[in-house]
């Protein structure tokens, strides 16, 4: 395993937060900071639960904090890219860089063929590959950004060294996370509503 990625702010002040290899396409990457920091208990004795956290893209490390972190998504290629990750990042690395010469049809034809990928380290690279190729990190709904400057082979080391402890990621949606974890502090994030298209695919019902 890689080792532990730190990252500067702004000021030149080192963060001990963990950046998530996945592109976020909204503006919830802005407020992460805050939510860190202001809303979350200093002190946190019981595992905390994130209910479809697509991109939470900052993770705070048992170093800082000592709590353990429970992830669930109804989105089951979510769910595999991070137990995946998880598992064997530099394996899944290497399964990635099929994909690094992306071109135009490649894309396209990766996303309508998606779903029909059955292995779990396959599905978890293509989705990196979409992920980091797709304009504002839409993936299986938004077109490829020209010349895909977020999938590099930067990307692919950074994937590679990934390294996060205390940390589940399970495949639920809210009606069975939340009562599996009624007397821990829950972060929930909005799900999207049946209408867009964010997933490709209509998974949540509302």
């Amino acid at each position: 395993m890689g080792k532990k990625p730190t990252h500067a702010n702004k000021k030149g002040k080192v963060s001990s937060f963990i950046k998530s290899p996945l592109r976020c396409p909204s503006g919830k990457s802005r407020a992460v900071s805050q939510i860190i920091d202001k809303i979350y208990p200093k002190r946190i004795t019981c595992p905390l639960l994130t209910f479809c956290c697509w991109w939470l893209n900052r993770i705070g490390t048992s170093k800082q904090r000592n709590y353990g972190l429970c992830i669930t998504d109804a989105f089951e290629p979510l769910v595999h890219f991070w137990q995946v990750l998880l598992k064997n990042a530099p394996y899944l690395a290497e399964v990635v860089r099929q994909y690094e010469q992306m071109t135009p049809n490649m894309f396209y034809n990766l996303q309508k063929t998606f779903f029909a990928l059955n292995d779990s380290v396959e599905i978890a690279a293509a989705f990196f590959a979409l992920n980091r190729s797709s304009f504002s990190g839409t993936t299986l709904s938004g077109g490829m950004s020209l010349g895909h400057p977020r999938f590099t082979q930067s990307s692919i080391e950074k994937l590679k060294e990934f390294s996060a402890k205390n940390i589940t990621v399970d495949l639920a949606d809210f009606k069975i996370s939340i009562a599996r974890h009624a007397n821990d502090f829950l972060y929930c994030d909005t799900p999207y509503l049946i209408t867009q298209k964010l997933y490709g695919k209509k998974v949540t019902n509302i």
